[in-house]
């Protein structure tokens, strides 16, 4: 087995698809936890309506969804998120990129 190079000053890990998932799953519960109080809101706001949900929820909808877009979104966030991992799982680590050339799919 080939060992990672170790990383050069401001890169991040490049990881294997399998764990790039785990660590977007990752954070994507952080977000949840960050926007709780819109994420109550809303629940609230669902269990008052059935069919109409769907318009008389957009205001909570719409506040959640960009709560979790500004997280979940945020390349600095996910970059600190893939060096957390990569720090526990190194052989996770395909390769250590150039901040600029990090991953964005």
């Amino acid at each position: 087995m080939t060992s990672t190079p170790a990383p050069a000053p401001g890169a991040v890990p490049v990881l294997k698809r399998r764990s790039e998932n785990r660590v977007r799953e990752n954070v994507k519960k952080e977000a949840l936890k960050h926007c709780d109080g819109l994420v109550k809101e809303f629940v609230d706001c669902t269990k008052a309506h059935t069919l109409s949900v769907v318009w008389a929820c957009r205001t909570q909808q719409n506040a959640l969804n960009d709560c979790l877009g500004t997280v979940t979104r945020d390349e600095a966030v996910m970059n600190r998120a893939r060096a957390a991992f990569a720090a526990k799982f190194p052989m996770e680590v395909v390769r250590w990129a150039p901040v600029e050339d990090s991953p964005t799919a």
